[in-house]
C-alpha cells in the first residue's frame, strides 16, 4: 500500500524524447498517471536500442479536507475527477487541476457525491445523493451539478462515462427495490433511454460509450455492444465483460479469464496474453491500457507489453507503492 490515502498523479518530466503532452492515461482507485510515450527513432550501428523510458514526478492532489481521496478520470487537459473526503467525513465529487486544485462539486441535496468521468470539454458525469437520499446520476457543466433523473418507475441511476458529444451511459433500477433489475442506458439532450438486455438476460450496465455513440457493457454475464442502428449485440459467450471502448472501436474485452482486444469493425480479436487474475480499465485512443496486477498497477501496449508502473516512478516520490491504474 502506499504511504498514505491521499491521491496523487505522476506527471511526465521534461525530456529530449518528444512531447509530454501526447496523451494521458487515467489511473483509479487512489492512483493516478498521465504520461508520453511518443515513438523515438535512436540510430545505432549493430545493436536494437533500448526501449525509452519517460521519466515523472508525483505531484499529491490533496484532499477536500478529510484523510481520503481518489481519482477515476482525466481529460486532455490534465483535469482530474474523483472522490475525497471532507473535513467532515463526508464523501464529495471533485475535480481538480492546476490552476484551482481541488473543488467539491457538491451534491444534489444529499450528503454524498462521486465524479466517475470528465470529457475534453470539461463536462463531468458521476452520482450523487438526493435530499431523499436515492442515487441519481448527475451531469456537472458550467458550475451546476444537473440531476439526470431516473427511468419510469425506477429508483436510482448510475453515470460511468461521457462523450465528447456529450451523450451519458450508465446503470438505472428498474422500479424502487433494492435488488430491481439493472438497465444500462444513455442520456442524451435530456432523454434518458433503457437500453435493454441481451437474449435471456435480466439485467445489463454499460461502462463506456465512444465519441460515434458506440457503448460497451454487461448484460447478465455477456459483454456487449450497443449502437443505435443494431441496437445491443453480443461480444462474446458466457463469463464475458466489456470494460472501454476507444474512439477507434477497440474494445477491452475479458472471457473466460483470457484478456483481449476487440476490433469492433471487423470482430478480430488479439489475445494479449495477460494472466487471468489481471484487471484492465481504461483504455486511450493509441490502444494502450492500464489496470492492475496483484495490486500493482500497469501499462500496455503492443510494443512493451506489461510494464509495471512502480518501475516507472522516482525512488524518491515519497509513495511506497502504485497499486491500480
Amino acid at each position: 500500500m502506499k504511504s498514505s490515502d491521499r491521491f496523487l498523479i505522476i506527471r511526465p518530466g521534461c525530456t529530449e524524447f518528444g512531447n509530454p503532452k501526447r496523451f494521458r492515461i487515467a489511473i483509479v482507485a487512489a492512483l493516478f498517471l498521465f504520461a508520453s510515450f511518443a515513438a523515438v527513432g535512436v540510430s545505432v550501428s549493430m545493436a536494437e536500442p533500448e526501449p525509452v523510458r519517460p521519466r515523472y514526478e508525483v505531484v499529491d492532489l490533496g484532499t477536500l479536507g478529510g484523510s481520503y481521496s481518489s481519482a477515476y478520470g482525466i481529460n486532455e487537459s490534465g483535469q482530474v475527477v474523483g472522490v475525497s473526503q471532507t473535513v467532515t467525513g463526508q464523501l464529495r465529487a471533485f475535480v481538480w487541476d492546476k490552476a484551482t486544485g481541488m473543488i467539491d462539486l457538491g451534491t444534489l441535496g444529499g450528503n454524498v457525491s462521486g465524479a466517475y468521468a470528465i470529457n475534453d470539454t470539461g463536462r463531468i458525469v458521476g452520482s450523487a445523493r438526493t435530499a431523499t437520499n436515492e442515487l441519481h446520476a448527475f451531469l456537472w457543466e458550467h458550475g451546476k451539478m444537473i440531476d439526470l433523473g431516473i427511468l419510469p418507475g425506477g429508483s436510482c441511476t448510475e453515470a460511468a462515462a461521457i462523450n465528447d458529444a456529450g451523450q451519458i451511459v450508465g446503470m438505472a433500477r428498474t422500479s424502487a427495490g433494492v435488488y430491481s433489475w439493472r438497465r444500462a442506458f444513455l442520456w442524451e439532450n435530456g432523454v434518458i433511454t433503457d437500453l435493454g438486455v441481451l437474449d435471456g438476460a435480466n439485467n445489463s450496465s454499460a461502462a463506456d460509450i465512444n465519441i460515434r455513440g458506440r457503448i460497451v457493457g454487461t448484460s447478465g454475464n455477456r459483454a456487449f455492444l450497443w449502437d443505435s442502428t443494431d441496437g445491443m449485440t453480443e461480444l462474446a459467450d458466457s463469463n464475458s465483460q466489456a470494460n472501454a471502448i476507444n474512439d477507434p472501436g477497440s474494445v477491452l474485452l475479458t472471457s473466460n479469464g483470457k484478456h483481449y482486444i476487440l476490433d469492433s469493425a471487423t470482430s478480430d480479436l488479439f489475445d494479449m496474453n495477460l494472466p487471468e487474475c489481471t484487471i484492465m480499465h481504461s483504455m486511450n485512443s493509441f490502444g494502450q491500457i492500464v489496470g492492475d496486477f496483484n495490486d500493482h498497477a500497469f501499462l500496455w501496449d503492443d510494443s512493451s507489453g506489461m510494464i509495471d508502473l512502480n518501475d516507472l516512478a522516482p525512488a524518491d516520490s515519497g509513495w511506497k507503492e502504485l497499486t491500480s491504474a
